[in-house]
């Protein structure tokens, strides 16, 4: 790694760890500049805040983990730390909703989001439960009778789905918030006055140094799995799974943090909710492209039982965000809704199944 070509320092763990931070670091930079000027775009074109949550921005704050996915599934033996950067992803991406309950101080959050927002939350559900679906179903030996084609069609129909599900939330959640303007006072002043050409150039920039700093920070991740943390006269492994599926996972997911707490921050409460849902769907459909990659025949068999848990976690956690909406109930504990008291019990019991099933000692 870098580490070890600057410092010909062998890569001991502690070294990756703070290798591990800079490149995060790195990818949370870039991520703020473009959304900074993705908020741009969005004073400038007519287009509603919440389709760009929910589409253009879930895109470009999504790129690390498009990048981190793809390039795994072309590294040797690296596949399983994509797909446990996808599936955690998207469980942190609820957290987020979580974290803005807690900021809120105006009583449970989801009262104060539209119920449209139901629409990207079912899409990346249906998205989820297909993965988990094409995993099960390659897991019985009857599978085997279908290969190798059997993989690519569900491929597609699950990348299918993602556009279907995508035109849909587009098309029903076009609905723009009614925050008031707000000033942006110094520097930062400078970038609403550029013209939509350059808006899209500084998007364009920005983007391809945050697809190389992903890179740097996927391949920081895959050595930090391999490599045995020893403590006293005992070493453990994280493995591929747990490392995508937690560190790889919360450093892909700075850019959704980020921009939510922005985008809450200016009043524009759907839209920050709904980069998270919709950055869940665009998530799931790195998977079909994924296998495209990889091009294996056995790419599905190759999926470890601790992602489709995080996967089932996901899930469970978008259900009870989507009955929260419905319900939209007044009662909450401390400064929390019960929605997002039940997320996280959800996802604390997930993650010690996880950590318990994929950790090597």
């Amino acid at each position: 790694m870098l580490a070890k070509h600057l410092f010909e320092l062998e890569s001991t763990f502690s070294v990756l760890l703070i290798e591990f931070i800079l490149s995060g670091l790195a990818v949370l930079f870039l991520a703020t500049k473009l959304s900074k000027f993705c908020d741009a775009l969005e004073k400038k074109t007519v287009v509603s805040a919440v389709w760009i949550g929910a589409v253009f921005l879930a895109i470009v704050t999504s790129l690390p983990e498009a990048v981190a996915s793809i390039g795994s599934a072309v590294m040797e033996g690296a596949m399983n730390l994509g797909i446990g950067n996808l599936c955690g992803s998207n469980t942190f991406n609820l957290l987020i909703i979580v974290l803005l309950d807690a900021i809120s101080g105006q009583g449970p959050l989801l009262r104060q989001v539209q119920s449209q927002m139901i629409i990207p939350a079912a899409g990346g559900t249906i998205l989820m439960g297909l993965v988990v679906a094409v995993t099960a179903f390659h897991l019985t030996p009857s599978s085997t009778a279908w290969a190798p084609w059997a993989g690519a069609a569900f491929s597609l129909l699950i990348f299918g789905s993602y556009i279907v599900l995508g035109h849909i939330t587009s098309k029903e959640s076009g609905i723009p918030e009614t925050a008031e303007a707000v000033e942006v006072p110094g520097k930062e002043a400078r970038i609403y006055n550029y013209t939509v050409r350059q808006i899209v150039g500084r998007l364009a920039m920005y983007s391809t140094a945050l697809v190389l700093a992903s890179f740097w920070l996927l391949k920081v991740c895959d050595t930090m799995a391999v490599t045995p943390i020893v403590i006293g006269e005992h070493q453990l492994l994280l493995g591929r799974t747990v490392t995508g599926a937690f560190l790889l996972s919360m450093a892909t997911s700075f850019p959704e943090l980020f921009v939510s707490i922005s985008a809450f921050r200016l009043g524009q409460t759907n839209m920050a909710v709904a980069n998270v849902l919709g950055s869940n769907m665009v998530n799931m459909s790195f998977i079909p492209i994924m296998h495209l990659f990889a091009w294996s025949g056995g790419f599905y068999n190759q999926i470890e039982s601790s992602s489709i848990i995080i996967l089932c976690i996901s899930m469970l956690m978008t259900c009870i965000l989507m009955l929260g909406l419905l319900l939209r109930s007044k009662k909450s504990f401390l400064t929390l809704g019960w929605e997002s008291v039940c997320m996280l019990a959800v996802y604390a019991g997930g993650a010690a199944l996880v950590l318990r099933a994929g950790l090597q000692l």
